[in-house]
């Protein structure tokens, strides 16, 4: 038996930590938290009222942005939650259901994503497997799991659109099949929330720096997906700059009147420091108990403190393929944490939630460095 445990130890421990993500997120799903939120009942309505009629409340046919109470919601979410409202009655277990398979989703994916990252790595299934506990516990994603925001389904794209890529980016960008299915999580990522709207495109510059030999050397395989990602978009650019799919761009300091440039920067500046804050990350502070517990950080200590281990161990790093990963995911935390950071209302976990992955994965990064050290 012993030998077996030796043998399947991984199998095994990865199967615990898909069951704990699991139980988390569908224990008491329906009572817990207690009573629906106003974006809940939204998402809940309006998926079940075009599943029926093909319109949401405001009888508008098929729409791409969701009127809802003014603040012209992103469609993906509310269109898969017509399908489960349909199959379960419009309750709050089914509401939540898709969130909360979601939150399992990214956990999974999670997983493989670190097995691509650390790949080259002695150590790789096991930091695979810390990344995947770390996002199965984490009171920040269990917090957007559990509840109908569409940011948690926006999460669950991101993450699966970041393991194929590091897919493509392990065969050069030569993969059609790889790279379609990767532009294509991320198109569904933009459809989901208004946050990708503002991460999404400066990270694809961010890709585009850092491999910019590779993307150029292969940029013949790449114009196909690239076609079918833009073409998919259309609806959205079409929304963007011919309907209210901009709406949301007002609750934006840009929005402000009577302030200069340069206090629009500092302001910027000042609400990306308050998101990387010890009050934010480990002291809950928030605006609204709807985006928090009040008494629980979005991070644990040991996370925390790892993931200074990382931006620390990036500075020794040598290697220079290893030196683009971390690059990478310290981009990832910094525009993750752009579009709450230029917002009005300061600090938004909700709006912050892409930035997720680059906390965990620096965490790891500095476990990783410690073990080299040891």
């Amino acid at each position: 038996m012993y030998a077996n445990l030796q043998k399947y130890w991984y199998a095994l421990t990865f199967f615990c930590i898909i069951l704990i993500a699991t139980l988390i997120r569908f224990y008491n799903l329906g009572e817990v938290p207690h009573g629906m939120t106003w974006d809940e009942a939204a998402i809940g309505y309006n998926g079940f009222a075009l599943f029926e009629t093909r319109r949401d409340e405001w009888l508008e046919r098929l729409p791409v942005s969701f009127r809802s109470f003014g603040d012209f919601k992103a469609p993906l979410a509310i269109y898969v939650n017509g399908l489960f409202t349909a199959v379960f009655g419009m309750n709050l277990f089914a509401v939540r259901l898709p969130f909360a398979l979601a939150g399992v989703g990214t956990v999974l994916g999670s997983i493989l994503l670190t097995l691509e990252v650390f790949s080259e790595k002695k150590h790789a299934r096991e930091y695979s497997l810390l990344v995947g506990f770390l996002f199965a516990t984490s009171s920040w994603h269990i917090h957007y799991s559990r509840t109908g925001f569409e940011s948690g389904i926006g999460l669950f794209f991101f993450i699966w659109g970041l393991y194929f890529f590091f897919q493509v980016l392990k065969k050069n960008f030569t993969s059609f099949f790889l790279t379609t299915v990767s532009l294509l999580s991320f198109v569904a990522c933009l459809y989901t929330y208004h946050s990708p709207k503002v991460t999404l495109p400066l990270l694809a510059l961010v890709i585009f720096t850092l491999y910019f030999k590779k993307i150029t050397t292969h940029f013949r395989a790449l114009l196909l997906p690239i076609f079918l990602a833009v073409a998919s978009l259309i609806p959205l650019i079409n929304d963007s700059f011919f309907g209210s799919g901009l709406t949301r761009a007002g609750v934006t300091i840009f929005s402000s009147e009577g302030i200069t440039f340069a206090e629009k920067i500092s302001y910027i500046f000042s609400s990306f420091f308050k998101h990387v804050s010890v009050d934010f990350l480990l002291l809950a502070e928030t605006t609204t108990l709807r985006h928090g517990t009040g008494f629980l950080g979005v991070l644990f200590l040991t996370t925390f403190v790892s993931a200074i281990l990382g931006l620390v161990s990036f500075i020794y790093t040598k290697n220079g393929d290893w030196k683009k990963h971390h690059f990478f995911f310290i981009a990832v935390l910094v525009l993750g944490l752009l579009p709450a950071s230029i917002a009005l209302e300061v600090p938004h976990s909700n709006r912050a939630i892409l930035a997720l992955p680059g906390f965990l994965f620096l965490s790891v990064f500095g476990v990783s460095f410690v073990v080299e050290q040891l």
